[in-house]
C-alpha cells in the first residue's frame, strides 16, 4: 500500500485510481469525528472514514451536540448506536422531533462496518435528502429571516446588558453614598468602643482627683499640726525668758513680789 499525507488535503486514491490505505497509528483530527476503524484497526480508507465524519457533522447540525465522544465500544453512546437494534440509542433523543428518514441516513453514514457504510453517490438518493433543497431565492430569504431573528436576539441581549449596567452603576453609586454617610456618622459619633474608653478614662480621672484631694487635706492637716507644735515651742521659749526676766504674771511672779 502507498502512504499518503493525512488531513483534508490528503489524496484518497492514487493516479491509477487505487484506494490508499492510511496508517491509523498517526493521530488525525478530533476523536469525536473519527471513524471506529481509525481507533481499532491498523489501517483505514480515507473515503469511508470521511463519510463517517460527515455523518457526525450532520448530527451536530441537527442536534447541536455530538452523537458520542469516541467511536469505540468503551463509549456508552456509540455502543448503543453500533448495535443492530438501535432503538435504545434513539431513546436518548426521544424528546427531539427528528424524522425516521434522518435517523436511517445517520445510521447508514456511521455504520460500523465499512462495507455497509454509504458511499457519497448513495447519500443523495436517501429519502431525507430527496425531500428537496432550497432554491437560491428561497435560501436567501431563509437566511435573511434567520438574520433578522438573530439581530433581534442580539439587540435584546444588548438592551438587557445596558439595563443591567445602568442598575449596577446606580446600585454602586448608592452603596458609595451609604459608605460615605457611615464614615461621616463615625466621625460625628465615635463608635461604642471609643465611648467606653472615654468613659473609663473619665472615671480614672475622677478617682485620681479624689485621691489628690484626700492627700492635699492630709498634707494640710500635717502642716497645721507642725505649725502648732512650732508655735507651742516658741511660746514655751518666750515663757521661759519672761520667767527669767521677771515678766511672768503667773504664780512665780507672786512669790517674787513677796
Amino acid at each position: 500500500s502507498t502512504q499518503s499525507t493525512w488531513g483534508s488535503a490528503a489524496k484518497c486514491r492514487t493516479t491509477e485510481n487505487k484506494i490508499i490505505e492510511f496508517d491509523s497509528s498517526i493521530v488525525v483530527g478530533s476523536q469525536e469525528y473519527n471513524a471506529p476503524e481509525i481507533n481499532m484497526e491498523k489501517t483505514y480508507f480515507g473515503e469511508k472514514s470521511d463519510i463517517f465524519s460527515a455523518g457526525v457533522c450532520l448530527f451536530y447540525m441537527v442536534f447541536g451536540q455530538y452523537p458520542f465522544r469516541l467511536a469505540s465500544e468503551s463509549d456508552p453512546y456509540y455502543k448503543k448506536l453500533s448495535r443492530t437494534n438501535k432503538s435504545l440509542y434513539w431513546q436518548i433523543y426521544s424528546g427531539s422531533p427528528v424524522s425516521d428518514n434522518f435517523k436511517r441516513l445517520f445510521e447508514k453514514m456511521t455504520e460500523r462496518h465499512t462495507a455497509k457504510r454509504l458511499k457519497m453517490e448513495e447519500i443523495f438518493n436517501q429519502p431525507w435528502i430527496e425531500l428537496g433543497v432550497y432554491e437560491r431565492r428561497d435560501f436567501e430569504e431563509e437566511m435573511k429571516h434567520r438574520l433578522e431573528i438573530y439581530d433581534k436576539i442580539c439587540n435584546r441581549k444588548m438592551e438587557d446588558i445596558a439595563t443591567k449596567q445602568k442598575w449596577s452603576q446606580k446600585i454602586s453609586f448608592q452603596m458609595n453614598m451609604e459608605e460615605d454617610l457611615m464614615e461621616e456618622e463615625k466621625v460625628k459619633q465615635p463608635d461604642s468602643s471609643i465611648n467606653h474608653y472615654i468613659a473609663e478614662c473619665a472615671e480614672i480621672n475622677k478617682g485620681l482627683e479624689k485621691k489628690n484631694e484626700v492627700a492635699k487635706e492630709k498634707l494640710d492637716v500635717e502642716l497645721i499640726c507642725d505649725d502648732k507644735a512650732e508655735q507651742n515651742d516658741i511660746l514655751s521659749l518666750k515663757d521661759q525668758r519672761k520667767i527669767q526676766q521677771g515678766e511672768s504674771r503667773g504664780p512665780l511672779n507672786y512669790f517674787q513680789v513677796i
